[in-house]
C-alpha cells in the first residue's frame, strides 16, 4: 500500500514538474509586462524569462523604461519572483519579487484582489553608479546609495481609503564633474545623507513642507501625489525648492549669473522653486514662484 502511494506521489510530482517546465512562460511574461505598462506606465523587456523552482520565475537582463517621456532604459542583470498559490483559491493574486542592483537589493511582496492592492517593498542601498541607465534617467551624474521602504494599502474603488507610508534615504550621494540639468551646468557637490518620511493618507502621498538638508544642497517639498488606480493615473501637485550652497556657486562661477534668469522663482530664504504637476507618468517641471 505504501509503495502504491509512493508511486502515485512520484507520478503526480513528475506531472506537475513536467507541466511547469513546459509552461508557456512567454505568455506569462507578455501578460506581466503588459500589466506593468497599463497599471504603472512602465515599459519592460527581458532577454530571458523562465521558471525557477515551483511557482517561481527568473528574469535575465531586465530592462526598465520608467516613463513614456524618457528614452532611457534602466538595466538589471537578474531578477525573479514567486507566485503564492493559496490566495488564488480566494480569487486573489499574491507573490514576491527580488532583484540585485548596484551592490544593493530590491525586494517586495504584494497581494491583490478586485478591491485592494497591498504592497510592501524595499530598496536597500542601491548605488546609482552601479546600475546602467539610472544616472541618465535621474538627469544628474549621481553616485552614492539610495534606500526606500514602502508600505501601501491601495483601495482601487475608494481612493480616500488608500493609506501607507514611504521612507526614503541616501548615503554618500554626490554629483560627478561635467553634469548638466537641462541647460544648466551642474558642478560637483555633495548631497550626503538625507532622510524623508512621507505618510499616505486619504489617498494621497503627502509632503507637508518636508525639509531635506543635504551637505551642499537644501531641498524643500510641499504638496501631494493623488494615488490612482491604475497607478499610472496618479496625479502630482508638488512645489519643490532647491537652495545651492556657496560651495556650489564657487565651484562654477557661471552658475550664479545663469540662475539670475530664474530670480522670479526665488524666495526670501534663497530657495529656487520648481512646480511638478500633472500625471506622474508624463511629469514635466515648470518654473515656480518665489514666496516671501
Amino acid at each position: 500500500m505504501l509503495r502504491a502511494f509512493g508511486y502515485a506521489g512520484f507520478f503526480l510530482l513528475s506531472v506537475i514538474f513536467g507541466l511547469y517546465e513546459t509552461f508557456p512562460w512567454n505568455s506569462v511574461k507578455d501578460r506581466l509586462f503588459d500589466q506593468a505598462r497599463k497599471e504603472a506606465g512602465i515599459e519592460l523587456t527581458a532577454a530571458d524569462f523562465g521558471p525557477s523552482w515551483l511557482t517561481g520565475f527568473e528574469v535575465k537582463k531586465l530592462r526598465i523604461k520608467p516613463s513614456p517621456l524618457s528614452e532611457t532604459w534602466i538595466e538589471l542583470d537578474e531578477a525573479g519572483g514567486r507566485v503564492a498559490l493559496l490566495p488564488l483559491l480566494r480569487k486573489k493574486v499574491a507573490g514576491s519579487i527580488w532583484a540585485e542592483a548596484g551592490k544593493g537589493s530590491i525586494e517586495g511582496s504584494f497581494i491583490s484582489d478586485e478591491a485592494v492592492l497591498e504592497v510592501d517593498a524595499e530598496i536597500a542601498e542601491v548605488d546609482f553608479g552601479q546600475v546602467q541607465g539610472l544616472r541618465d534617467w535621474s538627469g544628474l551624474p549621481l553616485e552614492g546609495k539610495i534606500s526606500l521602504d514602502l508600505s501601501l494599502s491601495l483601495d482601487k474603488k475608494e481612493q480616500k481609503n488608500t493609506k501607507g507610508k514611504l521612507l526614503f534615504s541616501t548615503k554618500g550621494l554626490k554629483t560627478l564633474p561635467g553634469g548638466k540639468a537641462g541647460p544648466l551646468p551642474v558642478p560637483e557637490f555633495e548631497i550626503g545623507a538625507i532622510k524623508l518620511e512621507a505618510p499616505i493618507k486619504e489617498g494621497k502621498l503627502m509632503f507637508e513642507k518636508s525639509k531635506l538638508d543635504g551637505t551642499d544642497l537644501g531641498i524643500r517639498i510641499d504638496g501631494s501625489v493623488q494615488l490612482g488606480w491604475p497607478l499610472a493615473r496618479s496625479m502630482a501637485n508638488l512645489d519643490v525648492g532647491l537652495k545651492p550652497s556657496e560651495k556650489i556657486f564657487a565651484a562654477d562661477p557661471l552658475l550664479k549669473p545663469l540662475l539670475n534668469n530664474f530670480n522670479r522663482t526665488k524666495d526670501d530664504e534663497g530657495f529656487y522653486h520648481v512646480i511638478l504637476s500633472g500625471p506622474v507618468k508624463s511629469l514635466r517641471p515648470r518654473a515656480g514662484a518665489g514666496k516671501g
